[in-house]
């Protein structure tokens, strides 16, 4: 598990980072959003130990990043912005290597050696030296060396830098499986990157963390409603009885055709909506063709949520 309590950070007299906090619980991908400066990887270092903060503190897996570093670093595999490598080792080298310095030996340190140059897809240039590799493939090795002891938590920045859409796609999945029994938190400036990979999404600017939550919880707190389209093989007045019955329903419009009447509805909670309307209609049972719900786009979320605080930062 990853835990951030009000991490501050000061490059000179510049503010890298002010009261920044986050959760990220096994089994979870939280993506960190931000433009860059944003102060994404500031944050992360500190998590990495990797750097100490002015204030705050940060643990993993329940150990003081600053007061028990080595036993967070056990925990912790950390692709950095820009990849670890050694320019005249060859790949296999350079993660047994790796490998070794993190303490595997013998059968365990081979098996992982295999597995994750085969998950990361490095097998075919394993001879090669790093140095020379593309910069796509020195990114893979980066995420290898972050994989090779086979740590309860990864910290990536910006993981998926410098890969092709094939690759991107592997990456993604890759990081999609391991987070089945891991606790993973990385960077992104690309919206789609973090829509795509994030259970929860922090959106960072400023070196302030602005919001943390689901696509859903985000557009509660910045104000944003999400849209509710639902077709029905009913008539209108019993369709306008059911919608009655469910609550958080906003600008309502109810039209009939022919054919069917289709509801047009706004809410700020449009899972528990979504399910009142459903039993709503069930109820009285209506034939319900179409139910969905449409959430903000997280651009629309982004710079709602960053405008949002900053206005409130100036009236401070």
């Amino acid at each position: 598990m990853i835990e951030a309590h009000r991490l501050s950070m000061a490059h000179g007299a510049t503010m890298a980072l002010t009261d920044a906090s986050l959760t990220v619980a096994p089994g979870e991908i939280v993506a960190l959003l931000g433009p860059n400066g944003a102060g994404k990887t500031t944050f992360l270092r500190i998590l990495a130990t990797a750097l100490k903060p002015k204030s705050g503190w940060a643990r993993i897996c329940g150990f003081d990043t600053v007061k028990a570093p080595i036993l967070a670093r056990r925990h912790t595999g950390y692709l950095p912005e820009h990849p670890p490598i050694d320019p005249l080792m060859a790949v296999e080298d350079f993660l047994r290597f790796t490998a070794e310095a993190r303490g595997l030996r013998g059968t365990v340190l081979s098996q992982r050696l295999a597995w994750t140059m085969e998950r990361t897809e490095l097998t075919p240039r394993r001879r090669q030296r790093t140095g020379e590799l593309s910069k796509g493939y020195q990114q893979r090795v980066g995420l290898a060396q972050a994989l090779i002891h086979d740590p309860d938590v990864l910290i990536l920045d910006e993981p998926t830098t410098g890969l092709d859409p094939v690759q991107i796609r592997h990456v993604r999945a890759l990081i999609t499986e391991l987070a089945a029994h891991k606790a993973v938190l990385f960077s992104t400036h690309i919206l789609q990157e973090a829509a795509a990979l994030g259970h929860r999404i922090g959106i960072i600017a400023g070196g302030r963390i602005r919001a943390v939550g689901t696509r859903e919880e985000l557009a509660a707190q910045a104000g944003v409603p999400a849209v509710i389209h639902a077709c029905l093989e009913a008539p209108a007045a019993a369709v306008r009885e059911a919608l009655a019955q469910v609550p958080g329903l906003c600008e309502v419009e109810v039209q009939e055709t022919t054919a069917s009447t289709q509801v047009h509805a706004t809410t700020d909670s449009p899972s528990a909506a979504s399910q009142a309307l459903g039993r709503a209609f069930r109820a009285r049972d209506l034939t319900v063709t179409q139910l969905a719900a449409t959430l903000p786009d997280l651009e629309t979320l982004f710079f709602r949520l960053t405008a949002q605080n900053s206005e409130e930062a100036d009236h401070a």
